[in-house]
């Protein structure tokens, strides 16, 4: 499967830049336009998360988006490695609004950092 480029999450324009990023790779996949607003409301979910984490702890994070098979059917993984050590009130809202918007959702904690991995189901 095709695998998009990873963007670093410093500031909102890196955002901006992960959801052109995400435009391109529903028009490759021929994804439907509610899936493709799906898709971009968790990734600025996580992207928000990114931008919160970098504020108490001054670390920036990847993003990376994967087109996946998962049994047969293409979807849309979208992954992150942030730095999680202090878990305030904003920070657990926007990670239950991460956990409410995808359709899985894996949060593993290595050590001071949280590995994040979101899978969309594209139904069109």
């Amino acid at each position: 499967m095709m695998t998009a480029e990873s963007v670093t999450i410093q500031g909102t324009f890196d955002i901006a830049k992960a959801r052109n990023m995400l435009r391109k790779l529903v028009n490759t996949w021929g994804w439907s336009l509610k899936f493709g607003t799906h898709a971009s409301v968790a990734l600025t979910a996580l992207g928000e998360l990114i931008l919160q984490c970098q504020q108490i702890h001054g670390e920036a994070a990847p993003i990376t988006m994967n087109v996946v098979s998962v049994r047969g059917e293409t979807h849309l993984e979208i992954t992150s490695y942030l730095h999680v050590v202090t878990i305030n009130n904003a920070i657990e809202r926007t990670l239950q609004r991460v956990n409410d918007i995808a359709d899985e959702v894996e949060m593993n904690h290595v050590g001071a950092y949280l590995k994040i991995r979101l899978l969309l189901m594209c139904v069109n």
